[in-house]
């Protein structure tokens, strides 16, 4: 399955897309019955302009 996760804007969140990916990828990874884990988010350039508008997903295949 795919999980996407649409951001609020950058000026309304105190994280970075890349941090939230961060910490939503150590989360799915203590999972035990996950083999593996693809979670990735948009452009850390897109985010420094201003926002970034990809959203971030996490596919779980098994």
């Amino acid at each position: 399955g795919t999980v996407l996760c649409r951001l609020i804007p950058i000026e309304q969140r105190n994280r970075s897309a890349a941090q939230i990916v961060d910490a939503i990828r150590g989360k799915v990874e203590a999972i035990p019955q996950i083999d593996k884990v693809s979670v990735k988010g948009g452009s850390a350039v897109a985010t420094a302009m201003g926002g970034n508008k990809d959203p971030i997903e996490i596919i779980v295949s098994g």
